[in-house]
């Protein structure tokens, strides 16, 4: 009895030698094809996620030192670059104060237009992966619940559970990784605003303070991304997958029983 690596029917007899080679020899590459785009797209958005949690890194320590930052730009004004490096630290009272916030100033509004152009960036990438990122997490919970039914009315070793067992793996290893880092995103735009705080901003002027507290303010909006109406990619949305693929694990048992 030959078997295939998918069951599919055929308008003719797959027992026959020379169809069956055929037909095996095209269902083996389209198995490998499948499972490479698979891995690609996974690895391809967690990459895009990564870039945004490290855009966020870049901002936070621009707001956090921005005076430092500023003192830097004043001193390549007025230095080259070899000089700056042959300093140990950098003196204050060699710049004039108003000098010095005007030039917090300007790059506090860079700051801003990069944090707009982060959730900017973070919005493109839910547009265009939200629905895929919905039917994996959906089909992927299915998945994981079907598997496991299938798992406990067979307890016997043989290839079908082995391959099952890595299927279900599989499954719950993707649901994990595109929650945790969707969850790096949450925990860095979360951050911003301590960056903000611990600066100095009790010595800047009022201008700069007006614009720390509605920077502040803005970035309360938690950057997530939300593929579904009710949920986020997080870990406690990852959790309550689980949860839900239990219950769904019991339901089906309660029908096979």
């Amino acid at each position: 009895m030959r078997t295939l690596p998918i069951d599919a029917e055929y308008p003719f007899d797959i027992q026959d030698l020379r169809y069956f080679q055929i037909i095996y020899c095209y269902q083996m590459p389209m198995i490998y094809f499948v499972a490479i785009n698979a891995g690609l797209f996974m690895t391809f958005v967690t990459s895009l996620m990564s870039f945004v949690c490290a855009q966020m890194k870049i901002l936070k320590e621009s707001f956090q030192f921005m005076k430092e930052y500023a003192a830097i730009d004043l001193i390549f004004k007025e230095k080259n670059a070899l000089q700056l490096l042959s300093e140990e630290y950098i003196n204050y009272d060699d710049f004039d104060p108003k000098d010095l916030w005007e030039q917090v100033h300007v790059n506090f509004k860079h700051s801003i237009q990069h944090h707009n152009e982060i959730k900017k960036f973070s919005n493109e990438i839910q547009n265009l992966f939200g629905i895929n990122f919905f039917i994996d997490m959906t089909c992927g919970a299915l998945l994981i619940g079907c598997t496991c039914v299938a798992l406990t009315s067979r307890l016997e070793f043989t290839l079908r559970t082995v391959t099952i067992t890595m299927v279900s793996i599989v499954a719950l290893v993707q649901l994990a990784i595109d929650c945790y880092f969707g969850n790096n995103v949450i925990d860095e735009a979360h951050t911003i605003t301590n960056s903000l705080y611990f600066s100095n901003w009790l010595e800047a002027p009022t201008n700069i303070k007006k614009m720390i507290i509605f920077t502040m303010e803005n970035c309360k909006k938690s950057n997530e991304f939300s593929p579904g109406l009710s949920f986020n990619l997080s870990l406690s949305t990852f959790l309550n997958i689980l949860k839900k693929t239990y219950s769904f694990i019991a339901l089906l048992q309660s029908y096979t029983e």
